[in-house]
C-alpha cells in the first residue's frame, strides 16, 4: 500500500463481502490462502473472519435486504411431511426450526 505523504488506511469490507470470501475458503479443496489471495486480503484477516464465522457473530443482518431460507415441514416425530423439491436440497447450510403442535 502506498504511504507516500499521507497516513496508512485501513481498508473497509462489507459484511456481505466478508461472508462470500468466507464461504469460498470453506468450499471443498478450496485453500484459505489461495482465497486470500484471490480476494487480496490478508491470510490472517480471513482466519479471523472464519473464526468470527464460526462463533455466529458474521451473520446477515437486516443491511443485506430480505433472504429467503429453505423450510422443511415436520410431524412431531420428526418426519418429514412433503418432499423437498431436489433443487432446494442441493443447498449446502441449512437451518432446521421446530415448530410446536399447534391447537
Amino acid at each position: 500500500m502506498d504511504t507516500m505523504g499521507g497516513k496508512r488506511r485501513r481498508r473497509t469490507w462489507s459484511e456481505a463481502l466478508k461472508r462470500e470470501i468466507v464461504a469460498a475458503s470453506f468450499e471443498p479443496g478450496a485453500s484459505a490462502s489461495v482465497v486470500a489471495r484471490r480476494y487480496d486480503v490478508n491470510a490472517n484477516q480471513l482466519f479471523i473472519w472464519r473464526r468470527q464465522y464460526g462463533d455466529g457473530l458474521l451473520v446477515p443482518t437486516c443491511e443485506d435486504g430480505p433472504a429467503l431460507v429453505p423450510v422443511t415441514i415436520t410431524d412431531a416425530q420428526g418426519q418429514e411431511k412433503r418432499p423437498v423439491p431436489a433443487d432446494c436440497r442441493a443447498d449446502r447450510d441449512r437451518i432446521a426450526e421446530r415448530l410446536p403442535p399447534s391447537g
